[in-house]
């Protein structure tokens, strides 16, 4: 019965209360004059020291939605950590060193804390590994799709 319950949740209904419940926290604690702590509870980096956060519930989805296959968990991270306007001015790593006019090269400490991750998910019993040249092919690709 519990796992009905569970597969019934909607993902974004759940989002949307969590953001409701972030904006009241907001508010709260302006009006009372007490600043929250910038990492709010339910919130995780990828590893320590990463600088990545996002909601537990988010990345327990993102894990389920993987099925346990590093370049499917590469793309959602991406989805996850950078929008399309982000994408759509940036290039992934500039080639041999030289970025496009008007172009700026993404955020090397998020594109390094992703494939950090995913990389360590690899050597994980049960995770299907990917190359690492691979990842970085499928950022450049992700990069350009969202480009035009």
């Amino acid at each position: 019965m519990m796992k009905d319950v569970l597969s019934s949740i909607n993902l974004e209904h759940l989002q949307a209360l969590r953001d409701f419940i972030d904006k009241m926290e907001d508010y709260k604690s302006r009006e009372s004059g007490v600043l929250m702590p910038q990492t709010k509870p339910g919130q995780q980096e990828l590893y320590p020291d990463s600088g990545l956060l996002l909601s537990s519930t988010k990345l327990a989805a993102i894990h389920q939605e993987s099925k346990k296959d590093c370049l499917r968990l590469f793309h959602l991270l991406f989805d996850q950590f950078f929008t399309h306007e982000e994408c759509s001015n940036s290039v992934a790593f500039g080639k041999h060193g030289k970025v496009p006019e008007g172009k700026t090269i993404l955020d090397k400490s998020k594109v390094n804390g992703i494939l950090t991750y995913v990389m360590s998910c690899g050597k994980c019993h049960g995770w299907k590994p990917v190359e690492k040249s691979k990842l970085k092919k499928a950022l450049i690709n992700k990069c350009r799709m969202r480009s035009i």
